[in-house]
């Protein structure tokens, strides 16, 4: 929310996050997984570890007003020092997606029903391309979505609503 960059930046780490379960998985992690359930159980619990640190934090911000007023379709130039920083953004989209444990499970899944297990190479670069594509088109356009000063106001007139009734729970 703090500008299409930022957006743009936090969509870029999730996509490296698909990347990354996507390349994993069509490399085998499926079997490393299955064999060796304790490095499926650490990827479980350090993500669902992360997942509820980052629950917290939005219950808690939740009545939190959103800094700053409606955010610039354009953001400010890079080389300008009032600029937001991405690389937090980025590093949030990131960890959002790798330590999510669903993730894991999807790729693994999803792979390992489609994807013969002694198919050609290609074939799994191709599904690795398709996902990460898929995964680029659809979190760049939310990004781009968020950043339009209309859908930043409904945003925040939601986000004070579902505060309020947080915080009556």
């Amino acid at each position: 929310m703090s500008s299409r960059r930022a957006g743009l930046a936090a969509a870029a780490g999730i996509i490296l996050g698909t990347a990354i379960w996507a390349s994993a998985t069509a490399a085998g992690l499926e079997l490393v997984l299955a064999h060796y359930r304790w490095v499926a159980e650490v990827i479980r619990l350090l993500g669902a570890g992360y997942l509820t640190w980052l629950g917290v934090r939005l219950i808690v911000r939740a009545r939190q007003p959103v800094p700053g007023g409606v955010v610039p379709a354009v953001s400010a130039s890079p080389a300008d020092p009032g600029a937001p920083r991405v690389g937090p953004s980025f590093r949030a989209g990131l960890l959002a997606d790798l330590g999510n444990p669903k993730a894991a499970v999807f790729w693994t899944s999803l792979f390992a029903a489609v994807l013969p297990p002694t198919g050609p190479v290609w074939v799994r670069v191709c599904a690795v391309t398709v996902a990460v594509l898929v995964s680029a088109a659809w979190y760049s356009a939310v990004a781009c979505a968020f950043s339009h000063a209309a859908i930043t106001r409904g945003y925040r007139r939601a986000k004070t609503w579902s505060g309020t009734s947080l915080a009556a729970l």
